[in-house]
């Protein structure tokens, strides 16, 4: 309880991409690892999201997803959204709460997702995650929108300009000529 407590830096910095040693505990994880990194560190950004793509078909499949960075490959089950409801409706203002709960709610309510994203850019225009997923959604074919591909990829650069994103790069070359996202 009181870690949730804790006040914020009024200047807080995000990371573009897991620290090297978390993704490699990520890439080599199956959920009871990451459940049991999360025992350790609970409030870790990085092995929450990393929760969130490796119960992905659990109910259906029976083998773990590699936990990926990207985006959910398919529906979040409830029950793991309901976890990230509640971290966000008790933290409504935290950009990691509110991207969680969007990230877990893409393919089950990606309107809402995009709802939520959007004002995580506007209250948290810092926040390179929130940029990337909303990039990527925008390819989807049910929310396909170039000028908001541009907008969110291009912002996504400016907060990590030395990306090595490969969906970034898919983008960039789908897209009309941008001198930021070619670079």
């Amino acid at each position: 309880g009181q870690a949730l407590l804790r006040a914020q830096p009024a200047a807080k910095s995000y990371a573009c991409e897991a620290p090297a040693d978390i993704q490699a505990s990520i890439d080599q994880a199956s959920l009871t690892r990451i459940d049991a990194l999360l025992e350790q560190d609970p409030n870790n950004f990085w092995l929450l999201r990393a929760y969130i793509d490796a119960t992905i078909g659990r109910p259906r499949v029976g083998t773990i997803q590699a936990p990926d960075t990207a985006i959910p490959k398919d529906r979040v089950d409830e029950s793991v959204i309901d976890r990230y409801r509640k971290k966000y409706a008790a933290r409504p203002s935290d950009p990691e709460a509110a991207y969680l709960y969007a990230y877990a709610l893409v393919h089950r309510d990606t309107g809402k997702s995009i709802e939520i994203l959007d004002t995580v850019t506007q209250q948290t225009p810092s926040f390179p995650s929130a940029w990337l997923t909303l990039a990527v959604i925008h390819n989807f074919p049910n929310y396909f929108d170039q000028a908001k591909q541009r907008k969110y990829a291009e912002n996504y650069i400016a907060q990590c300009p030395n990306t090595i994103e490969s969906r970034i790069a898919g983008i960039a070359m789908k897209l009309d000529r941008s001198d930021a996202l070619t670079n």
